[in-house]
């Protein structure tokens, strides 16, 4: 008897978040290259608030393929020095994001005369 596959009816966030996109897809180009294509956009915003929301965006972004790395690197069958790379990498980039964003919150606080 032949097993027919049922096919998915996911979307591609619901795909992308879940982990069915190769990992090496999710990370080179949705992490690395389109990554470094926001970052570089963000870098050249003028205004102290563009760059503020800039970065915020840019966080948020990031955050979201971090979930989208992790979940395609558990389901590498690949060498594991990929995968152990990758979360580094997502952990490293998790790391200065949380200061970018605490240094934000400071400048907001500075801003505000909050401190």
């Amino acid at each position: 008897m032949e097993v027919i596959k049922k096919e998915s009816n996911k979307g591609a966030v619901s795909k992308l978040m879940s982990g069915e996109y190769r990992l090496v897809d999710v990370f080179w180009a949705g992490y690395i290259i389109l990554g470094a294509v926001l970052t570089s956009f963000v870098t050249k915003l003028s205004t102290v608030e563009a760059a503020i929301a800039g970065v915020i965006l840019l966080s948020i972004y990031y955050l979201f393929l971090s979930v989208a790395v992790w979940r395609s690197a558990n389901k590498y069958t690949g060498r594991k020095l990929w995968v152990v790379l990758a979360k580094v990498i997502v952990v490293l980039n998790l790391l200065q994001t949380t200061v970018s964003m605490g240094a934000i919150v400071y400048l907001i606080t500075i801003d505000f005369q909050l401190v």
